[in-house]
């Protein structure tokens, strides 16, 4: 079941217009008070690539600038053979250390320290695969999600989420009320 918002109803299609002007869904309308947004990638800091920092970015700006209940962001953890591939070497012994990390550079790097502190992080276990430069997940991320909080989830890199997707009739629009996909990756230059 998918969570309601406070009574909204989302009768009007995202190109409706009413009275001359064009009215949306509300469950695409991330400034509606009380949402709780997921912002789900394929890379963690402190590897510096762009499925890590823009989400960790858009889920920092999502918390400070809009009236969500809860931000999200879920972030692959990958064991010390895959962080010497991505890292160099073994960064990370355990999730809160990486947790910190990144509370670290929000703080530090992106002057956010007000959100570093009230970002919600949840980690997920991911593989590295060199052939095509990333992390995929290897469990059922939905599964990691409450059902309660399924409400606006942003996908980057959609299709690397979903590549080893777990035989679940669960999906992602199924389960939430909105979900946006940014694609990262560069198909062409492959």
């Amino acid at each position: 079941m998918i969570p309601s918002l406070q009574g909204q109803s989302a009768e009007y299609s995202p190109t409706s217009t009413k009275n001359g002007k064009e009215i949306y869904l509300n469950s695409s309308n991330l400034m509606l008070p009380d949402r709780q947004i997921w912002v789900v990638t394929t890379a963690a800091l402190p590897w510096r690539t762009g499925t890590s920092v823009n989400p960790t970015l858009r889920a920092a700006y999502l918390l400070r600038e809009t009236p969500a209940r809860k931000v999200t962001l879920m972030v692959p953890w990958i064991e010390a053979a895959d962080q010497q591939k991505v890292f160099g070497k073994v960064k990370f012994r355990e999730m809160k250390q990486q947790e910190y990390e990144i509370r670290r550079w929000l703080r530090t790097q992106a002057d956010m320290p007000d959100v570093a502190q009230k970002l919600n992080i949840v980690f997920y276990k991911g593989r590295y695969h060199p052939d095509y430069g990333s992390i995929f997940p290897v469990e059922d991320l939905l599964a990691l999600i409450p059902q309660k909080e399924s409400d606006v989830a942003i996908l980057e890199e959609p299709e690397h989420l979903n590549w080893f997707h777990p035989e679940t009739p669960e999906y992602w629009r199924k389960r939430f009320r909105h979900v946006i996909g940014i694609i990262h990756t560069n198909y062409l230059a492959y």
